[in-house]
């Protein structure tokens, strides 16, 4: 009984590291496609801009950028009657969410650098995904209890 439990647990270890350094390598090859993400469609197994989403994105950015807080944002988005995929209003946690490195076409890694994505043109410049973080921040939101400088993962190569 013993001796099951023991390669039981030597099993559990070595298929959870197998997992996570498969995961990892996947991460940091750039190679992602997210099932669904605001800004972009996948037609033909293809990941277009979609240009509508992206003006919204980039009146989001600019607007960050112009040192506007969320509720200022909200205001803006809404007296244009823009909508997320919902077709409802967006909500200042929803807008805060907009500024993700994917809409730059990088994604944020753990070390602090960005890795390029393979499949996903950028909407904004990186230099504009940094400059709206540094206003966030500035601005003292809080973030995700995940860390929401979204898609944040492991230790790779910096750009």
């Amino acid at each position: 009984m013993v001796f099951k439990k023991v390669i039981g647990d030597i099993k559990k270890t070595y298929y959870k590291h197998k997992t996570k350094s498969k995961i990892k390598k996947y991460q940091s090859s750039g190679d992602i496609i997210y099932s669904r993400i605001f800004g972009y469609r996948r037609i033909n197994d293809k990941i277009v801009i979609d240009e509508k989403e992206a003006k919204t994105i980039r009146l989001v950015f600019s607007l960050f950028i112009q040192n506007k807080t969320p509720e200022q944002i909200k205001i803006v988005l809404d007296s244009k009657n823009l909508r997320n995929r919902s077709l409802n209003l967006f909500t200042t946690r929803e807008i805060i969410k907009v500024i993700r490195p994917v809409f730059a076409g990088y994604i944020h890694i753990k070390s602090g650098g960005f890795i390029r994505l393979k499949h996903y043109e950028s909407i904004v410049s990186l230099n504009d995904y940094r400059k709206a973080i540094k206003v966030i921040q500035k601005q003292g939101i809080q973030l995700e209890s995940n860390g929401y400088y979204p898609l944040i993962f492991g230790p790779t190569t910096r750009v």
